[in-house]
């Protein structure tokens, strides 16, 4: 069966004041407000300084990219040492695909022994 709700007595809570602490509560406010003037400098920090140098230095990259597009790629001249695959370990031939791709092939940026780059700009 249901009960009538009853008011559940709570004992009075207490409220403790830093005052009670003596030099510890002092030393925690004192740690409180210089945590505050911090997080307001390392706010200006990030704000002032770091924001604008990562945007520096994407302009910096980005323009070198171009700049590296504009030129083209080195002509491919196919050196010997290049193509040696005598190593009997596991990345010689490469497990995956014909044994001459790395994993991250790009046809237009890296070469292939014997073919030379697979892609023209």
């Amino acid at each position: 069966m249901l009960r009538p709700l009853k008011p559940v007595l709570q004992p009075k809570r207490l409220t403790l004041k830093i005052a009670a602490f003596g030099r510890f509560g002092r030393d925690y406010i004192i740690e409180r407000r210089n945590a505050a003037k911090a997080d307001k400098y390392y706010r200006t920090v990030a704000i002032f300084v770091c924001f604008p140098a990562v945007i520096c230095a994407a302009f910096i990259s980005l323009t070198t990219h171009f700049e590296e597009q504009k030129k083209g790629r080195p002509e491919y001249i196919p050196y010997e040492f290049r193509s040696i695959r005598n190593k009997a370990n596991f990345f010689s031939p490469f497990p995956w695909g014909d044994g001459n791709h790395v994993l991250f092939h790009n046809p237009k940026y890296d070469w292939v022994p014997g073919v030379g780059y697979e892609e023209d700009f």
